[in-house]
């Protein structure tokens, strides 16, 4: 309790400052990893279409896209605890 004292108000509009900035980044990074998994999904019907012009030869494996897309959702939960463990850390 100590340290109490030293939190006045340019403490306090600090603190909310960084609380604000570390939720807009995890915002941001939370909207990366979806667009991300959305692009990693629908890429199998993207090169369906191209395999006819460049051949099956030139195209990513599948399993390479699913590994893709399961690392971005796993990380994307991993984001999503980080942020609620910050959420925790009180006074």
């Amino acid at each position: 309790m100590a340290g109490a004292a030293r939190r006045n108000e340019t403490w306090m509009q600090n603190a909310l400052a960084l609380k604000k900035r570390v939720e807009n980044d995890y915002f941001d990074l939370n909207v990366n990893f979806k667009a991300l998994d959305d692009l990693l999904f629908k890429l199998p019907d993207s090169e369906r279409r191209l395999e006819l012009r460049v051949g099956p030869g030139s195209l990513l494996e599948a399993s390479l896209i699913a590994s893709a897309r399961k690392q971005t959702q796993d990380d994307a939960r991993r984001a999503s605890e980080e942020l609620a463990k910050l959420r925790r850390i009180g006074p």
